[in-house]
């Protein structure tokens, strides 16, 4: 799969549906296995003259607003996908931002939503599903059902799980889990993730992949860098020997792009630089908004 592709197919799916959520001392993510979060405000304050921004506006949120109304992005702020399962049964989507409630009506009226009884509360509900919707976005709505629920004030959650719906309900709100501490961010990332390898497949040991079985976890971000962004991914290996071999990896696809002319658009891997501290090993790379904006499109 092509790189804009896959970026494209991410960040649809996290923009999907419109959600907001608030602080608080519990959290939904203590258990994630995975998270990945868009950083709207961050994404717009960006000193890239709007750059990725324009991207997201052209290529997602313009789908958004003519579902739900011209400017119903605006008052988001980051928009966080996380998973507590192997299976789907712990999918959680929370957005941090402002819904009122002209918005709610739109999102429960679009997406077939149904009020769930025995919550009581009246801000719970089931998604049925609206189908020319669905078709859009490439949503399925057929087996287990989808929860969403509204916070008192702004806050609101889509997810698979029943529990973590009643968490929600009860005051609970995502912290990025802790493989999402690999990363020692300088600034507040545009985008970021994580993922806990050992806990994904029972194992890291039933990964298909033999690099992805000596990874235990891995993290990345991408921040704001005068004009251009900085990504930084940091891997923790199985051992300091594992460690040693994906850092050498790294280097020979450094080396091998530096020879290469054949895709100038990813001509800025030459300059990517690694460290390994035992069975750390960090990437940092500078990326401009011109070269990011090549490889996205």
């Amino acid at each position: 799969m092509r790189g804009n592709t896959m970026i494209r197919s991410i960040l649809l799916t996290l923009l999907l549906l419109p959600l907001a959520v608030s602080a608080a001392d519990k959290s939904l993510g203590e258990d994630s296995r995975w998270f990945v979060q868009v950083n709207l405000a961050a994404i717009r304050g960006a000193s890239d003259d709007g750059a990725l921004y324009g991207w997201l506006q052209r290529e997602v949120i313009e789908d958004l607003e003519e579902e739900f109304g011209e400017g119903s992005v605006d008052d988001f702020d980051a928009i966080t996908v996380f998973g507590t399962s192997d299976n789907g049964d712990g999918l959680g989507i929370v957005l941090d931002g402002r819904m009122d409630a002209d918005m709610r009506e739109r999102v429960i009226r679009r997406s077939a939503a149904t009020p769930l009884e025995d919550v009581g509360d009246g801000n719970a509900y089931v998604l049925g599903g609206n189908e020319e919707l669905a078709e859009e976005f490439d949503i399925e709505f057929d087996g287990d059902p989808l929860f969403m629920a509204f916070g008192e004030r702004s806050g609101a959650f889509v997810t698979t799980s029943r529990a973590l719906l009643e968490a929600f309900l009860d005051g609970a709100r995502f912290e990025r889990i802790a493989a999402s501490e690999l990363l020692i961010i300088r600034a507040d990332p545009m985008l970021s993730g994580a993922v806990d390898t050992e806990a994904i497949g029972e194992g890291y040991g039933n990964w298909n992949s033999k690099v992805m079985r000596n990874i235990r976890r891995a993290g990345f971000a991408l921040t704001d860098a005068g004009g251009g962004y900085d990504v930084n991914v940091e891997l923790i290996a199985v051992d300091e020997a594992q460690a040693q071999a994906l850092q050498n990896i790294v280097q020979g696809v450094i080396g091998l792009q530096a020879l290469a002319d054949e895709e100038p658009e990813l001509s800025f891997v030459s300059s990517l630089q690694t460290q390994r501290d035992g069975e750390r090993v960090s990437l940092s790379v500078q990326v401009s908004s011109e070269e990011l904006m090549d490889l996205l499109d």
